[in-house]
């Protein structure tokens, strides 16, 4: 286990073939944003804000996202303009680079459902916008949910 999977609760390989970080989303962690929970793979937005999903994101959205996905057992803040920017970036490049995307979300979650994990992130990005615009500043936190069911949600 890596420092940074330590600090994001994310189990984090990178001993495939092809170098490419396999998360483990089997855990069950969750981002409640301003109290609503976002979808599951919103958990993940740092994985959809790399280069390794897509190239020509900016490193200073892909760095916002890592640092709001590292949440777990944290209250986090930021102002309503900087997640509104954040946010609506990604969400328009998912939405522009959809048919790219959705193999490489295969490479980090290989036993997973690329258009759910892709639609979760979708939604997740768009509840954040919503809720964004209308507050002055967001608040967050990262839960773990022992309850679920075997890794499901």
């Amino acid at each position: 286990m890596t420092w940074l999977s330590l600090l994001s609760g994310t189990m984090i390989s990178t001993a495939s073939k092809r170098n490419v970080r396999v998360v483990d989303s089997s855990l069950n962690r969750y981002i409640v944003f301003e109290g609503a929970r976002l979808p599951h793979y919103a958990a993940f937005l740092d994985v959809a804000a790399s280069n390794k999903v897509i190239p020509i994101v900016d490193d200073s959205v892909s760095a916002w996202f890592w640092h709001f996905a590292i949440c777990i057992g944290t209250d986090n803040k930021a102002p309503s303009r900087d997640v509104l920017e954040n946010a609506q970036r990604l969400h328009n490049l998912l939405r522009t680079l959809k048919d790219e995307i959705l193999p490489k979300i295969n490479d980090s979650f290989p036993e997973q459902s690329e258009q759910e994990i892709y639609s979760d992130w979708l939604r997740g990005l768009e509840i954040m916008i919503e809720t964004a615009r209308a507050t002055e500043e967001c608040t967050w936190t990262g839960i773990v949910d022992d309850d679920s069911n075997s890794g499901k949600r």
